[in-house]
């Protein structure tokens, strides 16, 4: 299992890129430091990692205090990394984050 990654930085991988500046702790989650209003989002074991779907969820990410919109990234994933990550989203202490809406 991966260390835990306690840097203040937000991003989302889309399966394809990353959405954020910064995603040097991606290796223990594929979505850090969001609030989520609205859509899908569906999360299952695959075979070598987690399998992740996102649609019509508005993100904005939370880093140092300071809020950035993201959008509504489709998000298709299938064995993230190749490994077992131990989670789907990441959060330092010290952010709130709304989800809302949720299905």
């Amino acid at each position: 299992m991966p260390g835990t990654a306690n840097g203040d930085e937000q991003y989302i991988y889309t399966g394809s890129t990353y959405i954020g500046s910064n995603h040097s702790y991606s290796y223990v989650a594929p979505i850090a430091q969001q609030s989520m209003s609205g859509g899908l989002l569906t999360a299952a074991v695959g075979s070598n990692g987690p399998d992740v779907t996102a649609s019509g969820i508005t993100f904005t990410g939370h880093q140092g205090g300071s809020t950035t919109p993201n959008g509504s990234p489709i998000i298709n994933i299938t064995n993230y990394k190749g490994t077992r990550t131990p989670a789907i989203m990441k959060e330092i202490g010290g952010n709130k984050l709304d989800i809302q809406g949720l299905l």
